[in-house]
């Protein structure tokens, strides 16, 4: 099954959506060939985009464990904004002895222009027989509970001979909202001890460099319009609406070789209209500004479930979590 909530999509540097999450082995043997299916969405939702099948990090999952799992999109398409996954079917597999071991050594984070890397050092232990192959993952979680996976990166080794430790070096672009990362692992006749319970390893990653000045962003405009664009007065519980805004940006933060791109997440927070009154929703849309471009449109999409008054508010972060704008003026909601 699907870890629920674990799932997480995001746009990589060639405009492809990725999708990721973990996948749990509830069962009492050894199953593989687990196949995954993403369904990519856009803003309509009325129909998939794009439907890709993919299969977990590692091959054969053990009972009782849980691995992460990383699908791509067919083809680059920025307007794929949500995505959904299922399981295809799976095979039982032959037992792996747990027999295999990753020791990390240490985990060196460190900012990199825009980037934050990791240099990560290791050794591999291979079990009491010869092994064609290991394949290590380090997968990428942030603080939630369940985590969610942010991404997936993946270390090989040629054949190992029996007991052999071979040493790894590896140096990784971390995605922004790293907190603590697991390592998954398998040969082709052992998989990982302990592998039932992902170990989760702390890291405390740097923000990337330059940090940019805040308060370079404005949001105005803020708008609730239907599928077409048309402004509304009101909202229908059970309808989809689209919270608008303009975003623009100071150019001179475009000054240096740094800013000639600024990306960006455009937040939504829904909440009913009293004192001390919880978040009913959050939604966000990614964006960047680009020189010579430093007006933006954004729109995150919302179903309201119940009626009442309702206050949006909006804000602009980086991709480190770092405001840059004040929050955008309030909006409020009447759901009918």
């Amino acid at each position: 099954m699907l870890v629920q909530d674990s799932r997480y999509l995001v746009q990589d540097e060639r405009g492809h959506a990725v999708l990721t999450g973990m996948v749990e082995n509830r069962g009492t043997s050894y199953v593989s060939n687990v196949q995954i299916w993403a369904i990519f969405y856009d803003n309509a939702a009325s129909a998939p985009v794009d439907v890709v099948a993919g299969y977990p990090a590692i091959e054969v999952i053990p009972p009782n464990s849980v691995v992460p799992f990383e699908i791509v999109s067919s083809e680059p398409n920025l307007g794929i904004t949500d995505a959904s996954a299922r399981i295809g079917g799976f095979d039982s597999a032959p037992t792996k002895e747990p027999l295999l071991s990753v020791e990390v050594e240490s985990i060196e984070p460190y900012a990199s222009g825009q980037d934050v890397r990791m240099a990560i050092k290791g050794s591999i232990y291979n079990g009491p027989a010869p092994s064609e192959y290991a394949v290590v993952h380090v997968a990428y979680h942030d603080a939630f509970e369940p985590p969610r996976t942010l991404g997936i990166d993946t270390l090989t080794t040629g054949p190992m001979l029996r007991g052999e430790s071979v040493p790894f070096e590896a140096d990784f672009v971390a995605p922004r909202g790293t907190e603590r990362i697991s390592i998954h692992a398998e040969t082709d006749i052992y998989h990982l001890a302990g592998q039932q319970s992902a170990r989760y390893v702390a890291v405390d990653l740097p923000p990337p460099y330059p940090v940019l000045p805040p308060n370079i962003v404005t949001i105005s405009g803020v708008s609730l319009r239907d599928g077409v664009g048309t402004v509304l007065s009101s909202a229908q519980a059970g309808q989809t609406v689209y919270v608008r805004a303009d975003t623009s940006v100071l150019p001179a933060a475009h000054e240096g070789e740094q800013g000639a791109e600024i990306p960006y997440t455009f937040y939504v927070q829904v909440r009913e209209a009293s004192p001390d009154a919880p978040v009913e929703f959050i939604g966000k849309s990614d964006g960047r500004f680009v020189a010579g471009q430093d007006v933006q449109m954004q729109s995150v999409d919302w179903i309201p479930e119940n009626p009442g008054l309702y206050v949006a508010e909006t804000f602009v972060w980086d991709r480190s979590d770092v405001p840059l704008a004040e929050r955008g003026p309030y909006m409020l909601i009447l759901v009918e």
